[in-house]
């Protein structure tokens, strides 16, 4: 999810929350997402499960990293 912080902030122009998509790049392994326009500040919420291949458990995420486009 991405959050506009403050009265003077938007998200593709609207000051409402908005719902990022990520796709799996075939060739990195790697999670992306299209290009988010905004103005002001904005804040993103990460919602994360990792499930081990067998089991029912889950687990911590051991690592997320996120890159920054200008």
């Amino acid at each position: 999810m991405a959050y506009p912080i403050g009265e003077e902030s938007a998200i593709e122009g609207i000051q409402e929350e908005r719902n990022v998509l990520l796709g799996k790049d075939k060739n990195t392994d790697e999670y992306l997402t299209s290009k988010i326009t905004a103005q002001g500040r904005i804040g993103l919420g990460v919602y994360t499960l990792d499930k081990m291949t067998g089991t029912r458990n889950s687990y911590g995420v051991y690592k997320i990293s996120m890159g920054q486009w200008q």
